[in-house]
């Protein structure tokens, strides 16, 4: 059993940049994957969902990557070369046919031209290598990793309180079990003396009996209480699960609250009323630890 919730992070350094990696888990009915990163990354957006899908079956994911560059290892020198050829070709020619009397030099033009952004100018360097691609998909895989360790840590915690409040509803309901002799008892005594009272002495003891066990029949609880300990034996069963178990233990918590609903509606016992109060209690406080499940 996983949680939904969860938290993972991986950090990779090199000698030109360092990849940070933060993966957040939270509920979500269906599995719902939210990438944030640079553009940098964009061509690894689809095999990053495919290794979240891998692990995660249901949940929001919000994946955040930060890539920080060493500046030095990502710049480079650009130099138009067209321009400049056609600049020193210029004045060569003109050195030769117009200024021949007054020196005109090509290497002091050359030795300024440093200083100009028409020439020659820094520019990033391109990031987006393999082995970039390689640095990210490690990051993303150890930062997933931890993610599922944590929604397992997690997932563990909440069986510990399912078991327990599955414990406490099966205990309930053989305290019900106990209460329905004792309540067809009451019940069939209280509708004889009724009937007593209305007919006085000339009681038809077959018909009596025969009114009290359709009586009985409406208010009998049995099936209910059967059905009941199958879910709960169903619920126990699934506790025990590797697999993504929440929704069909959601169902099966709606299974569990018809019929307790349904007993509760049928029997007027205090001792059965007060079990199905409490009941209804622990039922939602495991429907509450269901939310969360995978």
């Amino acid at each position: 059993m996983k949680s939904m919730t969860g938290f993972g992070k991986s950090v990779k350094v090199t000698d030109a940049y360092q990849v940070e990696v933060d993966m957040k888990a939270v509920n979500h009915r269906f599995l719902d994957v939210q990438l944030r990163m640079p553009r940098e990354c964009n061509e690894l957006e689809l095999p990053l969902k495919k290794m979240i899908k891998k692990t995660v079956n249901r949940g929001r994911i919000d994946c955040f990557i930060t890539i920080q560059k060493d500046l030095d290892s990502f710049k480079d020198i650009k130099i138009h070369w067209r321009l400049l050829d056609k600049v020193v070709d210029e004045l060569t020619r003109a050195q030769e046919e117009r200024y021949g009397d007054t020196p005109v030099s090509v290497a002091d033009f050359l030795s300024g031209v440093v200083q100009q952004e028409t020439f020659f100018e820094v520019v990033d360097k391109q990031i987006a290598t393999d082995d970039f691609f390689q640095t990210v998909l490690t990051a993303c895989g150890e930062a997933l990793a931890k993610l599922d360790d944590s929604r397992q840590a997690e997932g563990e915690e909440i069986r510990k309180f399912i078991v327990d409040y599955a414990e406490q509803l099966r205990v309930y309901t053989d305290e019900v079990r106990a209460h329905h002799a004792e309540f067809e008892a009451e019940y069939g005594e209280k509708l004889r003396q009724k009937v007593t009272d209305l007919l006085g002495g000339e009681l038809d003891e077959v018909r009596l009996l025969t009114e009290v066990t359709l009586m009985l029949e409406k208010g009998d609880i049995h099936e209910e209480l059967d059905r009941l300990a199958i879910h709960l034996a169903s619920l126990a069963k699934m506790t025990g699960s590797d697999k993504p178990i929440g929704k069909e233990m959601d169902f099966l918590i709606q299974e569990i609250n018809r019929e307790i609903n349904t007993i509760g509606s049928k029997t007027t016992l205090i001792a059965i009323k007060e079990r199905v109060v409490k009941m209804k209690t622990t039922l939602e406080k495991i429907r509450e630890q269901i939310q969360n499940v995978e």
